[in-house]
This record gives structure tokens, C-alpha cells and sequence, in this order.
């Protein structure tokens, strides 16, 4: 499961590097690496949760924030995209987040 886990964390940091810098979407669970492996089992095992302190959903990170934003100010609801500065700011924390994820998994996998 490790192998795999650090394969969907790289898909993700890779969907946010798109959004960020090559007009890429955000459709999320759909096109969610992290998503796809772990939503079966309510997200418990993947490494956000445990990064979050058990919060479920992205909860605690900055992608409810994007989200937040899309809906609320460009009525955006289904294939998230940036949209104004502000979509690019939020956009560019999550793929921090998630560039901060990959390097504490790997740390821990060679520890």
C-alpha cells in the first residue's frame, strides 16, 4: 500500500501543478489520485486525514477553502478551474499542501 500511497500523492501534487500553471481542473473526487485510492474505505487511511488530525474530506487543508471560493464567486460547481488571482492563491496552497504531504511521506518511508 505504501508504493501506492506515494503514487496518488504524486497524481495529486501533479493535478494542482496543472491547475496552477496549465489551466488544469479540478473535478474533485473524480480526478483525485489520493480520492480514487482511499474514498472506499471514508478516507480513513489517507495520509490528509493523518495529516489533519482525523479530519475527513480535506477537511482542515486548503482545498475547502478553494472550494469555498468557487462556489461562492463564480458559481463554479463542477470542473473547478482558476478563475481570478485569488482561485490561483488558493490553488497554489493546496498544491503547497499536498508538495509539504509528499515530503513527509517520504521521510517517514525511509525512516
Amino acid at each position: 500500500m505504501e508504493d501506492k500511497t506515494l503514487e496518488a500523492i504524486r497524481g495529486s501534487v501533479k493535478k494542482w501543478s496543472l491547475i496552477v500553471h496549465m489551466n488544469g481542473k479540478d473535478r474533485g473526487n473524480s480526478n483525485c489520485p489520493l480520492c480514487q485510492l482511499f474514498q472506499n474505505n471514508w478516507c480513513h487511511e489517507c495520509p490528509i486525514v493523518s495529516s489533519t488530525r482525523g479530519r475527513d474530506g480535506c477537511g482542515g487543508t486548503p482545498y475547502n477553502e478553494w472550494t469555498n471560493h468557487q462556489k461562492n464567486k463564480h458559481n463554479d460547481y463542477k470542473s473547478k478551474k482558476i478563475h481570478c488571482p485569488e482561485c490561483r492563491r488558493l490553488a497554489q496552497s493546496e498544491l503547497m499542501f499536498l508538495q509539504s504531504l509528499l515530503e513527509q511521506h517520504k521521510m517517514s518511508k525511509n525512516s
